[in-house]
């Protein structure tokens, strides 16, 4: 499941709702303007991008300013998505997909196994001592 897939379904959260419209916000270009600055401008038509429509390099600057920046909702913004991220990519399962290599290495087309289970767990202790700060 997808970030947005745990937002939208599993969150439970009272903030929820200011989540989901800061998303939203960022997909407008007004939005994007407000909370990315400069960032988003360009010199070609259309001169003011939304944040999906950015280059990589772009919108990791972005976030970078948002870590370090003196508002302290900008930067709660950025640890709530890099926590999400994080728990989504360590609480991951992968299947071992029925393929013919198999055959020929003789692995269990049965087994499946959680990807960095000892990190899943690191993170779970992390996020549970951000909370009692």
């Amino acid at each position: 499941m997808q970030v947005g897939g745990v937002i939208s379904e599993r969150l439970i959260h009272p903030m929820t709702i200011v989540l989901k419209l800061v998303l939203w916000f960022l997909s407008t270009w007004l939005g994007t303007i407000i909370l990315c600055g400069m960032g988003c401008l360009s010199t070609k038509f259309p001169f003011i991008h939304t944040f999906p429509d950015l280059p990589l390099h772009k919108r990791q600057q972005i976030m970078q300013s948002w870590s370090l920046s003196f508002f302290r909702h900008l930067r709660m913004f950025f640890r709530t998505i890099k926590l999400l991220t994080l728990l989504i990519f360590f609480t991951q399962v992968i299947y071992l997909i029925d393929n013919t290599m198999h055959g020929c290495t003789k692995l269990n087309t049965n087994i499946y196994y959680k990807v960095f289970m000892s990190c899943g767990v690191f993170f779970l202790v992390f996020f549970f001592l951000l909370k009692l700060k």
